[in-house]
């Protein structure tokens, strides 16, 4: 009896908890979206960021990402679209929005449905090819041991080979996207109240504050962490412990050291 009693309390105290928990996230949200209703932007992005290091949302990212818009981060904005598109790969809204910011940000946007697409349809792909795959080879099968004609035969490997070609290259590019969406990060703008310094993103030769910058990126373009054969990505702690991570384009015609407040991973680590 007493067993069922402790076992009934704990799964109380462990529900009331979850409900807590849930609500505490409910609350954030409702909170910050009272906040943006009376334009208090500031106070109503900190609310949303605290309900998105608890829960993650497509709507949640893409409320963030209006706000920042509207504070002009055009940075912080691209950030929460592209987390918002993981999340609802096909939403036209944040597609469209997602382009306009990048457009008024000043950064080029190379098929960027066909890229957002393409890791989110990764599965898919795998399956139709699979099927695709073994029921080709059971008709070929059928025909051959049914003894069809060699025009029968010849007719089904030429759809079938092509075919098969097909989707395993989509599916070996859908899987290069996944890679390097794990590993891709966005450029954010830095946090100084220093009118004068720019608002552009340094790449720096060595992992310190006191090094060269070999190039720059604008906030909100689109970069990579350097991966390393184990799999973890390329990173420093200075002194400072600050930490620096090492990103480059993708095309990889810049390259240089970021401090880790600079990006933002699409991907939650």
């Amino acid at each position: 009896m007493k067993i069922i009693l402790i076992i009934s309390f704990l799964a109380f105290a462990i529900g009331q908890q979850s409900t807590a928990f849930a609500n505490s996230k409910e609350q954030l949200f409702y909170d910050a979206v009272r906040l943006e209703a009376i334009g208090e932007l500031d106070k109503a992005i900190i609310l949303y960021e605290k309900a998105a290091s608890k829960s993650s949302s497509a709507n949640l990212h893409g409320n963030l990402a209006n706000l920042y818009y509207k504070t002009k981060d055009y940075g912080r904005s691209i950030l929460h679209y592209r987390k918002a598109l993981l999340l609802e790969s096909e939403n036209r809204e944040f597609l469209e929005n997602l382009s306009f910011v990048k457009s008024v940000a000043g950064i080029s946007q190379i098929s960027l449905k066909n890229e957002v697409l393409g890791a989110s349809n990764n599965n898919f792909l795998k399956v139709l090819a699979g099927i695709f795959f073994w029921f080709g080879l059971l008709t070929l099968s059928v025909c051959f041991f049914l003894r069809h004609s060699s025009k029968t035969l010849i007719t089904i490997t030429t759809v079938f080979v092509p075919m098969n070609l097909l989707l395993f290259y989509l599916v070996h590019n859908s899987n290069k996207k996944i890679v390097f969406q794990k590993s891709e990060l966005i450029a954010l703008a830095p946090n100084t109240n220093d009118s004068n310094s720019s608002q552009n993103v340094q790449l720096r030769r060595f992992a310190a504050s006191s090094s060269s910058s070999n190039t720059e990126v604008k906030p909100g373009e689109s970069l990579s962490a350097n991966v390393l054969s184990d799999g973890s990505h390329k990173s420093h702690q200075s002194q400072d412990t600050k930490k620096w991570i090492l990103v480059s384009t993708k095309d990889n015609r810049k390259k240089g050291w970021v401090l880790e407040e600079e990006i933002g991973w699409i991907v939650r680590r």
